[in-house]
């Protein structure tokens, strides 16, 4: 039987941008860690940060598993700065690397398998944005989907129009 949340949990999983491949397996690795859970498969394998930039990515997937409230101002403009054209795919992979090993730990919390494994069909050619984008106005109408310099200016389109958060 298809079930098509699980394929789409599956889609998420396999992500993995070729412009993206160490921040994509960065970002697993420290979500996962700061909330002691086991990290999701990366396509590629890290130690820690090679650069400036990548050590502004790992602070900011760290705070955004533990309290995205607290990405403060100064954080927020380091990481877009660090990231440029890139802050909004590599957002993206972010809130995977954080939201499906939750997903996974409150399923094994109720007993039940993860919908995916650690075989994967690694997706190099889909945009996280455009993937993300697509998935949501599935089930609520269209979405606007930012352009750079765009993140929290931008309507989107359900119910009442609304501002897109900033990152």
């Amino acid at each position: 039987m298809h079930d098509p949340l699980n394929g789409e949990l599956g889609r998420f999983l396999a992500l993995a941008p070729r412009d993206y491949d160490r921040i994509n397996a960065l970002v697993r690795q420290t979500c996962t860690k700061k909330l002691s859970l086991p990290p999701l498969p990366a396509e590629v394998t890290v130690n820690g940060s090679d650069s400036e930039a990548e050590s502004v990515v790992v602070e900011f997937a760290g705070q955004f598993s533990v309290d995205v409230s607290f990405i403060g101002d100064d954080l927020r403009a380091r990481y877009s700065s660090a990231l440029g054209k890139s802050v909004l795919g590599a957002s993206i992979l972010t809130f995977v690397a954080d939201f499906l090993p939750r997903v996974r730990a409150g399923l094994d919390a109720l007993g039940m398998e993860a919908p995916w494994n650690d075989s994967i069909a690694w997706d190099h050619d889909s945009d996280p944005a455009d993937l993300l984008f697509q998935r949501l106005s599935s089930g609520c109408g269209p979405i606007a989907r930012p352009g750079p310099g765009d993140i929290g200016n931008r309507p989107v389109a359900w119910g009442q129009r609304t501002q897109l958060p900033s990152l």
